[in-house]
């Protein structure tokens, strides 16, 4: 059985863990990139189009 010490200890471990990770900053980061692929002309430029799709896979 789990005692409430061990479970704050795993609440702290896993806050801290989020903030160093920025998980909430990533989220938005990837939306904000997304979005640029669904601009209108994206695909114009073949290029700078698989260079941002290559940077959202790799968030």
């Amino acid at each position: 059985m789990i005692t409430i010490e061990q479970l704050k200890d795993v609440r702290e471990r896993t806050e801290a863990l989020n903030r160093y990770l920025d998980i909430e900053g990533k989220k938005i980061q990837v939306e904000e990139e997304q979005l640029r692929t669904q601009a209108p002309g994206f695909w114009d430029d073949q290029k700078a189009a698989e260079a941002q799709m290559k940077k959202v896979k790799g968030l």
